[in-house]
């Protein structure tokens, strides 16, 4: 088919730029300024019809790393999905700058084609770092379920920076059915998965997590213990209340880390500790409880008084006089 007149007029275009090109590499001229100006030029354009010819050039015997990086630089800012697949074969190149920089190049992109190049880059053990957190940056950028478990994988990589651009990444994923992928990854035999997930799910404040993450408390692993405890101190559920008292009883002396937990909730659970203490025919709890509202200040009182204005039952009236008393006492 014969081209358009439009069609014309870009390939006049882009042909003095491409003669420039390879003249500055025939030359073998280190002018990173007339090189930038001439992608310059390429973008400026803004079209596909550039990509046959700016790949032509890419794949010539002489063409210097520096142009390559340059050209495959070139195709990630012009968002075209014909791009992906040249940008794809530079995955496994030799030279570790190619590599990094056609992954970083696929990470600008979004297009679902890109995700299973990224995963394979994350899956891959000859990956550095650097390629890693560009392909996490793509895989956010092309949120979709098939990134979870890789993201959740990085987790437990061997370097810090991976892990944390792993968790920013999941920390932004609004996808369904995420919170039950990391409450699932706690199985997970890598302590570094582990961490990141515990914190995560305090972060997203995943509060059906409580169940999984109190089957940790007391763990042999004392950073993963603390973790634990902390992110159940921010998801302030009731439902973590109990699992907490009884580790804090099989700690011995009190006060204790796990009683800590509960005190620095936030006070909605002030009330169904109350509700505990006067429940407690055993008063197995009642030391723990009468320690923790002891550091309530005033709201604890306050919450005693109206439950004992609203309170006919003898036994709860005594036992709400008996804990008003002890929090005095300490």
């Amino acid at each position: 088919m014969p081209m358009s007149d439009n069609e014309h007029s870009i390939t006049k275009k882009i042909e003095p730029i491409i003669s420039e090109l390879r003249t500055l590499i025939a030359k073998d001229m280190k002018e990173n300024n007339k090189i930038n100006e001439i992608m310059r030029k390429f973008q400026s354009i803004g079209t596909w019809h550039i990509i046959d010819p700016v790949r032509e050039v890419l794949e010539s015997p002489n063409c210097p790393i520096r142009i390559q990086q340059k050209i495959l630089e070139l195709f990630g800012k012009i968002q075209d999905p014909r791009v992906i697949s040249i940008l794809a074969s530079y995955l496994d190149h030799d030279e570790t700058q190619i590599r990094n920089q056609a992954i970083k190049s696929l990470s600008l992109i979004k297009n679902p084609k890109v995700t299973r190049y990224l995963i394979s880059a994350i899956e891959s053990g000859d990956s550095d770092k650097w390629v890693k957190i560009f392909a996490v940056h793509g895989l956010t950028k092309n949120a979709s379920p098939k990134v979870i478990l890789p993201l959740i994988t990085l987790l437990g990589d061997s370097e810090e920076e991976v892990r944390k651009e792993a968790i920013l990444a999941l920390n932004k994923l609004k996808l369904d059915n995420i919170d039950e992928f990391l409450i699932n990854a706690l199985s997970s035999e890598d302590r570094f998965v582990k961490f990141g997930i515990v914190n995560l799910l305090g972060e997203r404040n995943v509060t059906k997590s409580v169940d999984a993450l109190a089957e940790l408390l007391g763990n042999e692993d004392l950073r993963l213990n603390m973790l634990v405890c902390n992110t159940l101190s921010k998801l302030s559920t009731p439902k973590s209340l109990i699992p907490l008292l009884d580790h804090a009883i099989k700690e011995g002396e009190l006060p204790n880390k796990y009683l800590f937990c509960i005190q620095k909730m936030d006070k909605s659970v002030i009330s169904p500790l109350i509700d505990m203490y006067i429940r407690d025919t055993t008063n197995q709890y009642g030391e723990s409880i009468e320690f923790i509202l002891s550091k309530s200040g005033l709201y604890a009182h306050e919450l005693i008084l109206e439950r004992k204005d609203k309170e006919s039952t003898p036994e709860f009236l005594a036992k709400l006089e008996l804990l008003e008393n002890q929090i005095d006492k300490i």
